[in-house]
């Protein structure tokens, strides 16, 4: 399921932390001073559903694949929660 995230990382983790998501269960929340660094990558650039298609720069490659999986975890609880209407 796509979301509209802002392309905007500031304003992006102010969306995703208003996702309907246990916060508790997440070992790493969105915060604006965590991933700031990375705005300038391409694959930050890029729409996150074409992400899993997406071969990245070689000096991007190891945090790319920790925000695939982070993206991916999150599309899932989104789902969950969604599915039984529990956050």
């Amino acid at each position: 399921m796509p979301h509209s995230f802002p392309r905007n990382l500031q304003d992006c983790c102010r969306q995703v932390n208003q996702l309907p998501v246990d916060w508790t269960r997440v070992e790493y929340p969105c915060k604006y001073d965590n991933i700031r660094m990375f705005g300038s990558y391409k694959f930050v650039k890029e729409p996150v559903d074409d992400w899993p298609k997406l071969i990245p720069r070689d000096d991007e490659r190891s945090v790319f694949v920790k925000c695939l999986d982070v993206s991916q975890e999150l599309e899932k609880s989104i789902e969950q929660t969604m599915l039984t209407g529990v956050n």
